[in-house]
């Protein structure tokens, strides 16, 4: 398995989202694959998905929609700035 962990990456993925949150002045946020691809190293598109997969099971995020042009739009939720900021 490498050093590849769920859990740890997607609190990484959960920085750079709430990152963009803070930039953007809103919880509602679009974003592609390929931005986080190249934010987190190591990271490959299907462990983003397991990654995402993970944090809209756990409640972190709402998912939106995903556009034709593969830009998601999701929701953070307060529960993932507890965990983030606790």
């Amino acid at each position: 398995m490498g050093n590849f962990h769920i859990r740890d990456t997607s609190i990484k993925i959960l920085d750079y989202l709430i990152l963009q949150a803070v930039e953007t002045g809103s919880l509602e946020i679009h974003f592609t694959s390929e931005e986080i691809l190249k934010t987190i190293y190591g990271l490959d598109s299907k462990k983003l998905n397991l990654c995402l997969s993970y944090l809209y099971d756990s409640e972190l995020l709402l998912f939106k929609r995903k556009d034709t042009d593969n830009i998601r739009h999701i929701k953070i939720t307060s529960k993932a700035i507890d965990l983030i900021e606790s």
